[in-house]
């Protein structure tokens, strides 16, 4: 979450720069008074150095000591700023500015604990300095003292800057920002009905809502509010009612009826899901709010400590949604004071989390005593230690909540298939295939201790085991994401593939019916579900629903069918995976090349399948005008341009085709465009180009000079780019186009398994040192998305594979197909190209970072790279050009872009740099599919009635 850290320090500094200059020597006041309006410019490097001038002559003056703190502090030298502070403390032990300082430093490094007393000593000693009540209550403020913060801040408010700072800080803790209305004077007085509430609960297959003094069933069908925008995480919201007010009027006009809030999220989100169902009555939303808890360390949920963070979570979560929450500021989470009662349209509330099963069987071998609980809500008979734990936190959320509000609403927690009760015989674990796969001739080395395997049906969760007693009237429920195409016994098992709906196989809906049968009894709720938009793969489903690899239509209409599935199955509703796509998320596909894992968040890496669930979406910049239309290409000046014919001329008619005239590049945060234009492009009879007599190879360096080839493939005599290519595309054999990588620079290999010399599996290349050669063939460029697999009864299934080399062509002025990456701009005679920066192994464009290797062991690195090199080169198709074989023979090279030397060499080969980027700015819409989702909302939303 943001967090408000030193933007006061300033103020405070030059409030006490008069009383400080008084006290310093004639000699060093010039430099102290340089040094200090450095430091009000924010050139904190600068100030640093006038001040160590100053130092040199006076040593011990306790102002040039703390004023070199500040600017530390602000430079994050942390140790260097504790130390200067603390030396002018020692110096000055009734300095309070030193002590300021310290205190400060505290709460910005996170490294030393701030004591509250030394916050009050700053109003002790100078009750009246507005400075240090402004710092004190800043600071009050960061360590959790909520309300005796807001308390002072609202003692300053006023037209002074000392009242414009404290209602900055009051607008963020109470959500206003914007709203230009009055400050509340604090939370709302508690006043506890003396009647049990309940407005909602589950009972039977569905959930009820109160209606008079009857009860109706209410079917659940709506999205998960990911709230992460373009350059931001998940800890980063929004912090602005009018922002989520816009997303409730989209999602409601999607037809939702609910939206899920995964963790808690800030005070402007609350206040403004209260406003949209104040004035839109008819498309009112209701709220799943979910309590995420953290992994613990060690793996034990019932350590003390891991204990009272996770009631502490429940208890904040329930202040929160009725008006009465104080949330402290923390990395990462929420905070500020919560005056919006929401409690009315809270439906449900969610524990936990989607648990990794090397958790919960950790948890379990180390508890294996403790099997039950016996709580007055909710009790568990005979279990496992997890779920005897969760009963615990759920009957603690009951009695919290009645006995502070006396109000109850149906409680659930967090699960996914992987722990599921039912038994799938073709998922063996990782020990179970170990027989199989020596039996098979395998040499295998068995996990160590310290190894953590997630096996899939090998350890569960059941709700079923869980009891509500009468003193629970708003009753549980159970939860599931559910993902068609992981784990893999969704679509693997002969009981759910022999399932059909009315469009045909559907095993999805197989295990949708089977999971429901077991959870007859209670209401089986589906708090995520989707598919991706993404152009990488990460895995793939027998009928197509893969993950990722999806157009916008089609993803459109897996959603509905799903959406209709599980209507049909008789679950308590649905809600999609994500309402938006956000870009921070790795998928495991990605995760080990996204380098640093931190800067993910500030550009769209389209190989991803995880940033591509989402109903609403957000173009880059670039694609509306260098790829949709090609409007954008008249402002890009040429990286190469040449207005003669080709180097070389042939008596076929084709001359024109394989003349090269300009190549032009650009980028934004999702891809690198290239444009083409030869002299002339044929069409063929699917209105395709037409490359039976004119090919193309365009080289690509991601960091010349570094890796890749010299030599290129395929021509003859010889052609060379001296600092090298590490990516080629090829224009040509059937109308197609094949991003090609390196040898040298794959940082994947297929290589015999051991023991099995005739399967080979697709592993990562450990140690990898890529480098530029002389020559290196270039090949395909391979994802392995589904291992190979064992069923319990020995049978196998083959590991799954496909080429990210092969480009998808979209006529030019066609927009469905969002998968593409490649048309052709017949009236400009041009080739279009859209490349996603992780397609040519970009760990960071944001930062330049291209991938660079391995270091100590398995661990990749990434290297700032100057830029993108290019070139390109047209020819006559012989014999298919052999990519991987060094070219003794081949064709000649019949134009090229810079032109060749005698020896064949490019000559003054251009690089096309961009600038690097710390934030991002976004435009969304709706995907195409959305109104297919629309359609299969209105229909399932009537379902219980």
């Amino acid at each position: 979450m943001r967090v408000n850290r030193i933007w006061l320090i300033a103020a405070l500094v030059l409030i006490a720069s008069a009383y400080y200059e008084a006290r310093l020597k004639p000699q060093s006041r010039p430099l102290y008074e340089s040094a200090l309006n450095s430091y009000r410019q924010g050139n904190h490097d600068l100030s640093l150095l006038e001040l160590e001038r100053a130092y040199v002559i006076e040593p011990n003056s306790t102002a040039i000591l703390v004023l070199m703190g500040w600017n530390q502090l602000k430079l994050r030298r942390y140790d260097a700023a504790r130390e200067n502070f603390g030396r002018a403390a020692r110096l000055d032990p009734g300095l309070v500015e030193a002590k300021l300082g310290l205190v400060y430093l505290g709460i910005e490094s996170g490294q030393t604990p701030v004591r509250l007393e030394d916050i009050r000593t700053l109003l002790e000693q100078e009750p009246r300095n507005r400075d240090y009540q402004l710092a004190a209550a800043t600071m009050l403020r960061q360590v959790g003292q909520t309300r005796e913060a807001a308390a002072l801040f609202y003692r300053m408010l006023g037209r002074d800057r000392y009242g414009v700072l404290a209602r900055k800080n009051l607008e963020e803790m109470y959500g206003l920002e914007r709203l230009n209305e009055e400050i509340p004077r604090g939370l709302a007085p508690l006043s506890r009905p003396s009647e049990l509430q309940v407005n909602f609960r589950a009972t039977g297959p569905y959930f009820q809502r109160r209606s008079g003094n009857a009860w109706e069933n209410v079917y659940l069908h709506g999205v998960n509010l990911g709230p992460a925008v373009p350059g931001k995480t998940v800890s980063e919201p929004p912090v602005l009612v009018e922002e989520y007010l816009a997303w409730f009027e989209q999602i409601a006009a999607l037809g939702a009826n609910t939206v899920r809030a995964s963790t808690l999220l800030p005070p402007a989100f609350y206040r403004a899901l209260r406003r949209h169902n104040e004035n839109s009555p008819q498309s009112r939303l209701y709220l799943i709010q979910q309590v995420w808890l953290a992994e613990p360390a060690p793996l034990d949920l019932f350590q003390p400590g891991f204990q009272a963070v996770s009631r502490q979570e429940l208890a904040w979560a329930l202040d929160v949604i009725h008006g009465q929450g104080e949330l402290p500021v923390r990395r990462g989470h929420a905070d500020g004071l919560y005056a919006v009662d929401v409690s009315e349209y809270v439906l449900g509330l969610l524990i936990g989390r989607d648990w990794e099963p090397h958790i919960v069987s950790a948890n379990n071998q180390t508890n294996p005593q403790r099997s039950s609980y016996a709580g007055n809500y909710v009790s568990i008979i005979q279990g496992n230690a997890t779920e005897a734990w969760l009963a615990g936190l759920l009957d603690y959320a009951a009695s919290y909540e009645v006995q502070k509000y006396n109000q109850q609403r149906p409680l659930g927690i967090v699960n996914w298939a992987a722990l599921d009760p039912l038994a799938h015989p073709t998922e063996a674990n990782l020990l179970e295939e170990f027989p199989f796969r020596r039996r098979l001739g395998e040499r295998l080395t068995p996990p160590g201790p310290e190894e953590v395997i997630d096996d899939n049906d090998a350890v569960s969760v059941d709700e079923t085991r869980f009891q509500s007693s009468p003193e629970l009237p708003a009753g549980l429920f159970a939860s599931y994401s559910v993902f068609p195409f992981y784990p893999d016994f969704l679509y693997r098992e002969a009981g759910y593939l022999a399932v059909r709906d009315a469009e045909g196989p559907n095993p999805f809906l197989g295990y949708l019916k089977a999971l429901k049968a077991h959870y007859r009894q209670m209401p089986l709720l589906a708090s995520g579900y989707g598919i991706s938009t993404s152009i990488g793969i990460g895995r793939f489903h027998p009928y197509g629903w893969n993950h990722g690899g999806l157009t916008e239509s089609e993803q459109g209409a897996g959603l509905a069918r799903m959406t209709r599935n599980l209507a049909e199955a008789g679950w308590a509703g649905g809600l999609i995976s994500e309402w938006q796509d956000q870009w921070y998320r790795a998928s495991w596909l990605t995760r080990p090349l996204a380098i640093p894992p931190e800067r993910q968040l500030l550009w769209n890496n389209r190989l991803d399948p995880d940033q591509g669930f989402g109903l609403w979406t957000y173009d880059p910049a670039g694609e509306a005008q260098f790829f949709s239309s090609f409007t954008g290409w008249n402002a890009v000046p040429p990286l190469y341009v040449k207005d003669r014919g080709p180097a070389q001329s042939l008596p076929d008619g084709w001359d024109a085709e394989r003349t090269l005239r300009s190549l032009k590049v650009s980028s934004d945060a999702a891809f690198v465009y290239l444009r083409l234009e030869v002299g002339k492009v044929r069409a063929d009879r699917r209105n395709f180009p037409d490359f039976r007599q004119a090919q193309f190879l365009i080289g690509i360096s991601t960091a010349p000079g570094r890796f890749g080839s010299r030599v290129q493939p395929g021509l003859a005599p010889q052609v060379r780019a001296e600092s090298g290519a590490n990516f080629l595309l090829h224009i040509g054999e059937g109308g197609t186009a094949r991003l090609l990588i390196a040898s040298n620079y794959n940082p994947r290999e297929v290589k015999p398994i051991s023991g099995l010399p005739v399967n080979v599996q697709l592993s990562y290349r450990i140690p990898f040192r890529p480098q530029l050669e002389e020559w290196s063939g270039f090949e395909e460029i391979l994802v392995e998305t589904n291992r190979r697999r064992f069923a319990r009864d020995g049978r196998q299934f083959p590991p799954q594979r496909y080429s990210l080399s092969q480009l998808r062509y979209r006529p030019a002025g066609q927009s469905d197909d969002t998968l593409a990456t490649w048309t052709c701009d017949f009236a400009g005679n041009a080739l279009v190209f859209r490349l996603p920066w992780a397609a040519l192994f970009f760990t960071d464009p944001s930062s330049r970072q291209v991938l660079a290797g391995t270091e100590g062991g398995p661990r990749f690195v990434a290297a700032e790279t100057s830029g993108l090199q290019f070139f390109a080169v047209s020819f006559r198709p012989g014999d298919p050009v052999e990519f991987g074989m060094f070219p003794l023979g081949g064709v000649p090279a019949s134009d090229s872009l810079p032109a060749l030397d005698e020896r064949g060499s490019f000559q003054g080969l251009k690089t096309y740099g961009w600038p690097k980027w710390d934030s991002i700015s976004s435009k969304g819409r709706w995907k195409a599919g959305y109104t297919s989702v629309q359609s299969a909302f209105r229909e399932v939303g009537g379902r219980t009635r």
